[in-house]
């Protein structure tokens, strides 16, 4: 067997090789990118399988007394699953009745007022 005849035979070799490379290259790739598409939408799909009872959002009006502050109304009605805190749902609280909000206090709502106030209810009515 001549020179030329075993370096054409490497030559067909390497490039087998390389083209073998290469298709493992892009099955690894194809399936890192299924994975990856299989992973996210598991978690989209738990996410919505925990909310399959949606909430419904609702507003009421409430009078505000002496023995029953915005701050007792906001804890009653209030959901920690719609609102960051306490002092958000005031925020929204103050802004449906035009109220101001000073350094985090509601301002106007004074005993004997009417407001209107959200609440969440798994109820449709």
């Amino acid at each position: 067997m001549s020179y030329r005849v075993r370096a054409a035979r490497a030559r067909k070799a390497r490039e087998i090789y390389i083209q073998n490379v290469h298709f493992v290259m892009v099955l690894i790739t194809i399936a890192a990118v299924l994975l990856t598409a299989m992973t996210v939408f598991r978690f989209s799909s738990h996410a919505q399988a925990e909310s399959d009872h949606p909430a419904y959002k609702y507003y009421t009006s409430v009078t505000v007394s002496a023995d029953h502050s915005l701050d007792d109304i906001a804890a009653e009605n209030s959901d920690p699953a719609y609102y960051r805190s306490v002092e958000d749902y005031l925020e929204e609280v103050a802004q449906i009745n035009h109220l101001a909000v000073e350094d985090g206090a509601v301002v106007g709502a004074v005993p004997g007022a009417q407001i209107i106030v959200p609440y969440y209810s798994y109820e449709f009515k």
